[in-house]
């Protein structure tokens, strides 16, 4: 599955249950805010959650990307994020390293962490700032900035399908 746009999805979901997106989509996803200087998020996989203004602008060109491994690269339990093609998530943007971060699933508590692979730019989490190779939790609604240019919004499935059908309105749905 490569990338959906939040209009497109939001249609599709709000004609299910949250539990029927949850079980088609048991992954996360992260909402691309910001597609750096080139435009070039490409994902090629198989602050406030609350805040839908925010989250709606530009709703209809805004890319939605399932956040799960690709079989492109060996390292099996993380999904890797960089410039680099063999990436889970690859993110053609110049201030992102060719392996800049990757998420973690934390399998003591079903969670995710974020973790910043020494990157160039830089990696962060509600505008802080990730220390190389440390672990960073991640919540729901939290915003992610990759290098200088590229702001995501990571979602859990449950989460993203009550974001989606609580815009359906703002989106002419």
């Amino acid at each position: 599955m490569t990338e959906l746009v939040f209009k497109q999805i939001a249609a599709v979901a709000c004609g299910q249950t949250c539990e029927e997106f949850t079980a088609q989509n048991p992954h996360p996803f992260v909402v691309a805010e910001t597609a750096g200087t080139r435009g070039g998020l490409t994902f090629e996989t198989t602050n406030d959650v609350n805040d839908v203004h925010k989250l709606v602008a530009a709703a209809t060109a805004r890319p939605v990307y399932p956040v799960k491994k690709s079989g492109r690269n060996k390292f099996g339990n993380v999904i890797t994020l960089g410039r680099a093609a063999n990436n889970d998530v690859i993110v053609s943007e110049p201030s992102v390293s060719k392996f800049h971060a990757y998420f973690n699933e934390r399998l003591d508590s079903g969670g995710f962490e974020l973790v910043d692979a020494g990157s160039t730019f830089g990696t962060k989490v509600k505008e802080f700032r990730l220390e190389p190779d440390q672990p960073h939790p991640l919540r729901s609604g939290d915003k992610i900035t990759l290098g200088e240019a590229v702001l995501l919004t990571f979602y859990l499935p449950a989460d993203l399908h009550s974001q989606l059908c609580r815009s359906r309105s703002l989106l002419g749905l």
